[in-house]
């Protein structure tokens, strides 16, 4: 019995404890708060025409209300249409929309104290459509020991379409620029294209920029090198006569031609006798780089 005494106060003192704390929740959700609400305007235009000035598409409203009801609405994205082609009229280019009849629905209990802006102008113009050639901007230059063979835009022309005042002086569209001087082989890459008006409408935001890029210098091996020696003593052996060079060579050099430019040097050191290993040395025409003489060593035989 005296148990259940001790257990009843406690039992109440939990409860009240959970009272309070959802009558904290309650008021705090209750509590007024001032928020921004974003809403996104949409032109719905007649066929034929395009936007010629530049509106805005953003309304700002100014809420005020119970912050439960505020902070539900204004994460919801919403947007609204501003209709031009059921009040189009011909020869009229210049629609005014007042943001109190938009027809934007909020909660009840959340009421708007401000909205910018409060009306919003709209003029419109026959639209033009053509087919633009498109312009490849590069930086730089591909490494010096590289070529580029060839390079195209797929596809090489777009069509573009907005305010015939406008069209008028579009005459071409710019990729974004791309940076050669790392381009070392052939390859592929997506390059958007540069809008810097939003009236002007592309049929793509991005072209494949296609290139082949060639090395102008390879490494061959050229066989077959005879041997020069100089000695001022008499050789009687060399355990061989011919060597092989790896080389960097440019591309389309006629090899046939310059192998007899070629010179191979065992430079013998006088005032030695027996066996004796000799390092080579090689001159090469011009265009010619050497890597490698293999071997590059040789074993002679001084009487």
């Amino acid at each position: 019995m005296g148990k259940l005494k001790f257990i009843k106060p406690l039992f109440l003192q939990i409860l009240s404890v959970l009272i309070a704390f959802f009558l904290w929740l309650y008021v705090l959700s209750s509590a007024d708060t001032k928020v921004e609400k974003i809403v996104n305007a949409h032109f719905i235009l007649p066929e034929g025409f395009a936007v010629v000035n530049k509106p805005t598409t953003k309304i700002k409203y100014y809420l005020n209300g119970p912050r439960a009801l505020v902070r539900s609405f204004i994460n919801k994205k919403d947007h609204t249409n501003l209709n031009i082609k059921n009040i189009y009229k011909p020869n009229k280019k210049s629609y005014e929309f007042s943001i109190n009849q938009v027809g934007i629905k909020f909660p009840f209990g959340v009421n708007v104290e401000s909205v910018e802006p409060k009306i919003i102008t709209v003029k419109i113009e026959e639209k033009s459509t053509k087919i633009i050639k498109l312009k490849l901007q590069t930086v730089g230059n591909v490494p010096s020991d590289h070529k580029m063979m060839q390079w195209t835009l797929v596809p090489p022309s777009i069509e573009v379409s907005g305010p015939k005042s406008l069209m008028e002086k579009v005459s071409e569209v710019k990729t974004m620029v791309i940076s050669l001087s790392r381009l070392t082989q052939s390859g592929l890459k997506s390059l958007d294209l540069i809008n810097t008006d939003e009236r002007i409408k592309y049929s793509q935001k991005s072209v494949e920029y296609q290139y082949e890029i060639q090395p102008t210098r390879a490494n061959m091996v050229i066989k077959k090198i005879p041997i020069r020696f100089l000695s001022t003593q008499v050789l009687t052996r060399s355990d061989r006569r011919f060597v092989n060079l790896m080389v960097l060579a440019e591309n389309g050099m006629d090899f046939n031609l310059k192998k007899d430019k070629i010179k191979v040097i065992a430079e013998v050191p006088d005032n030695v006798k027996g066996q004796v290993k000799v390092k080579l040395k090689a001159n090469l025409p011009k265009g010619i780089h050497l890597l490698e003489i293999m071997p590059s060593e040789i074993e002679v035989t001084i009487k």
